[in-house]
């Protein structure tokens, strides 16, 4: 009864280390370029921010990026973390969506005095 018991206790515990991250989810055009990307971060219990500008300032520090978006003369300072994406989209979303000159729609959390807002998805905006 004690080896069912020690088998059953090891596959159960197999399972969970097995289970995958869950990365964000990213959403192609048909010519494969990426127009947005959502899930790139967990549920907060800060205040939700949404908005749409553009691209002004881009900074790439593993495992974190930022960027600024501009709108008129506000300014809006966005963090995401490249640990949610997969190698294919870490690469695509600075090939394709965030690009200087770009306008985004950046839906995200801004938690107490953090100056940067914590991106959940960020879409292409036309």
């Amino acid at each position: 009864m004690k080896k069912w018991l020690l088998i059953a206790l090891i596959l159960s515990a197999t399972s969970v280390y097995g289970q995958t991250p869950q990365l964000a989810t990213a959403n192609y055009a048909e010519n494969g370029e990426l127009i947005g990307i959502t899930n790139l971060s967990g549920l907060e219990d800060c205040t939700a921010a949404n908005f749409k500008g553009k691209v002004k300032e881009i900074k790439i520090d593993e495992p974190l990026s930022r960027f600024e978006i501009r709108i008129k003369r506000e300014s809006y300072k966005v963090q995401i973390n490249l640990d949610m994406l997969s190698s294919r989209n870490r690469t695509a979303v600075f090939r394709d969506l965030i690009k200087k000159g770009r306008i985004l729609r950046v839906s995200g959390y801004r938690c107490g005095t953090d100056k940067f807002i914590r991106a959940i998805s960020i879409e292409r905006s036309y």
